[in-house]
Order: structure tokens, then sequence, then C-alpha cells
């Protein structure tokens, strides 16, 4: 058996096309089908069936791609190691992430992990929690990081980091307080998602509990625009520190009474093991968010 057999396994399993694989791998469709067919009758199996919108997977080839990626990942990154080139196609990782976090905390991480990895093709995409827990079961996305637990039991989930919620307002005299209480914050001007993001369906629910009500000056969902509405100073705003990639000239304090902490997971198929770059992009982003959310003394 031969890598490039199992990489184009690997291609028609997660393209569930035929066709669509062969534009990946940059041969023609019969190439595909060929190599295919070769495994197959290596051990008289049966990998694909044919539908009318592609192919479909038979339980093996499920009990098999776990293993077939995690081999090809260990063989691009030996390669890697022994200073050679990867002439085969990069190994594709693909992963999802919060807007706000993948706003705020990707570009030196990405630089350092793409220049450790560089047999590793990664593609970050962007979502809510749902929406990339979906993808994931679906084998859209290799992992992916959630800050809501839906209770979905067709995915295992390991428990990254709990980051407190923080306000956010620009820098100024006597605004120095490491932490502010919910109702005072309350009484501020805030810029605040839409209930559609999960991070303000959190504010709203723990403020509710505790008694606090909450009437935001604005609702608005772009990252972007709301820090410069703060930056203007005429609007705070509730994030948490993996959201802001510069600081300099904003001030952030923990909310309180109550404490409001979002907890991240990391979300992946039940079958899949996370290692190799997997296992230390999640590392670089655990290590990352605990660097940006210090314990307090």
């Amino acid at each position: 058996m031969e890598l490039r057999q199992i990489r184009c396994f690997v291609a028609v399993y997660e393209e569930r096309s035929f066709t669509r694989a062969s534009v990946r791998l940059h041969v023609v469709q019969s190439a595909v089908s060929a190599m295919i067919r070769q495994l197959e009758s290596m051990r008289d199996i049966h990998l694909f069936e044919r539908t009318p919108l592609g192919v479909a997977p038979t339980p093996l080839a499920d009990a098999l791609y776990a293993r077939c990626k995690a081999l090809l990942r260990q063989a691009d990154e030996l390669t890697a190691a022994f200073g050679g080139d990867v002439d085969e196609p990069r190994t594709p990782l693909v992963v999802g992430l919060p807007p706000s976090m993948s706003s705020g905390l990707l570009s030196d991480l990405l630089l350092d992990f793409m220049a450790a990895h560089p047999a590793v093709q990664l593609t970050v995409r962007e979502g809510y929690s749902a929406v990339l827990t979906q993808a994931v079961i679906q084998h859209e996305l290799d992992f992916a990081i959630v800050g809501v637990d839906h209770g979905e039991t067709r995915v295992r989930m390991e428990h990254l980091l709990a980051e407190p919620l923080r306000l956010i307002r620009r820098a100024g005299p006597g605004l120095a307080a490491a932490e502010i209480g919910c109702a005072e914050a309350a009484k501020l001007p805030l810029v605040l998602p839409t209930l559609d993001n999960p991070l303000r369906l959190l504010i709203e629910r723990e403020f509710r509990r505790h008694g606090i009500a909450l009437a935001p000056a604005l609702e608005l969902d772009s990252l972007q625009a709301t820090l410069a509405l703060v930056r203007s100073g005429s609007y705070a705003t509730m994030l948490t520190a993996s959201v802001i990639a510069d600081v300099a000239d904003l001030q952030t304090a923990v909310l309180v009474e109550p404490r409001i902490e979002r907890s991240l997971v990391v979300v992946s198929r039940p079958e899949d093991r996370l290692e190799g770059a997997c296992a230390d992009l999640v590392g670089r982003l655990r290590a990352l968010l605990a660097q940006r959310n210090p314990q307090p003394d």
C-alpha cells in the first residue's frame, strides 16, 4: 500500500465524490477510481457505495478514515522533520473557531504554527457554536473550538479554558480598577452583540438570574465596529480577553457580582484522536488563552 493510495481514499471520503477528489488531488477522475479499486481488490473489501449525489462511505471506510488521516499527518511531519519537501499534496487541516476568537488571536499564533508544520494545509472557518458542532459531525471540520456545550452526543468535548467576561472601555483617568460590578456596568452606555450571539445570550442569562436590568444603547454584531465605537469613548462593551488583539488604548475590568465565565471546549468526532498537528494547534490555543486570562492571585 502506498501513501498516494491513502491520500486518495481520504480525499474521496472527505469530498464524497470521485470528481471533487480528482480536482483536489490534481489527477484525472479515472486515476482516482483506479486507486480506490486497487485498495478494494488488495483485501477484497468495499469502501464506497455510489449514490445519486456522489459516493457514500461504507462502515469499513468510516472505521479506517481517522487512522488514515493520522497516518498522513505523521508521514508529512516526518518528511518535513528530515528537511525534505513534501512532494505529495499537503495534508489538509480544517478547524472552526468562533468569530470573536479568530479576530483577536490568530495572526501571531498561525505564523508560528505554520512555520512548525509546513506540510499542513490549514483552513480556519468561522461560525457560531451550533454551526461548528454540526460541521464536525459532518466531517467538514477536523475539530472546532466552541463556547457552548449543546449536549450533543455525537461528538467528543474536551474542556479548553474558562475565560471571564470583561467590561471594555476607552482608557482614561480613574478607570484602572481590575474589577467592576455587573450592576454598575449595566448603567453605562453599552454596545453589545445581538441576541443571536451566544456571548450575548450568556450575558442576558446571568444578568437576569441575578436581577440586574440590562438595556444596551446599541446592538451590533460587527466586532470591528464595536471596538471603533468603544475607542471613540462614547460606549463600553462586554467581551472576553481572547477577542481583543490590541488593548493598549483600552481599559478592561473583569465583571463580578456575578463573575461571568465563558467555557470553551474542543469539539471533535469520537473516533478521531487529536494528535500531531491537531494536538499542537489545540495546545497553542490553550497556552495563548491562558496567557490572556491569568489566574487571580
